[in-house]
This record gives structure tokens, sequence and C-alpha cells, in this order.
């Protein structure tokens, strides 16, 4: 519950607050909810240390008017690598059996 109140705050405030460091504080509660959410779901490392990362790029290289979509954008792909990342490791401690050839 808290890790969905964690998000939520953190998606009002980027919607919200104007100042240029909003995607810093966004990136690092998104982390927290993250880590929290950790505790209850299998999830690697990549989600935790990539929001804090997409959060000081934006705030340091992205024009001002496009940090929401980098930051939805950044978000994506961090969940794409992630899932990518479960699937490869998924497939390596359970590879395909062996079938004979006929």
């Amino acid at each position: 519950m808290i890790t969905v109140a964690l998000a939520a705050v953190a998606s009002f405030a980027f919607m919200i607050i104007q100042a240029r460091w909003r995607w810093t504080a966004a990136g690092v509660l998104f982390s927290v909810a993250m880590i929290i959410a950790r505790k209850d779901f299998r999830l690697s490392w990549i989600l935790p240390v990539g929001f804090p990362i997409l959060g000081l790029y934006i705030t340091a290289f992205a024009p001002r008017h496009m940090g929401p979509e980098y930051f939805i954008t950044g978000m994506g792909l961090l969940f794409v690598l992630d899932g990518a990342t479960t699937l490869t490791r998924y497939i390596l401690q359970n590879p395909a059996p062996k079938v004979p050839a006929a």
C-alpha cells in the first residue's frame, strides 16, 4: 500500500511542481517505492538504481518542455530492461529439455 502511495506522490509531484529538480525527486520516490516492493515481489536491482539515474539525467540534460516525455519513456525502457533481464535469468536457470533427433 505504501508503494502505491509513493508512486502516486511521485506522479503528482512531477505534474504539479515546476522546479527543475522535480525529475530527480520523482526518480528517488519511485526508487524508494521499488525498494519497498522488492519485499513482496522479485524485482532486480535495475529499477531501484535506474530511477534516480533517470531523474538526474533529465534534470541535467533534457530540455525543460520535454521532461515528461523523457521520464515516461525512460521508465518504460527500465521496465523492459528489467523484464528482459528476468527472462534471460529464467531461461538460463531452466533450459529447454533436450529432444532426441528423430
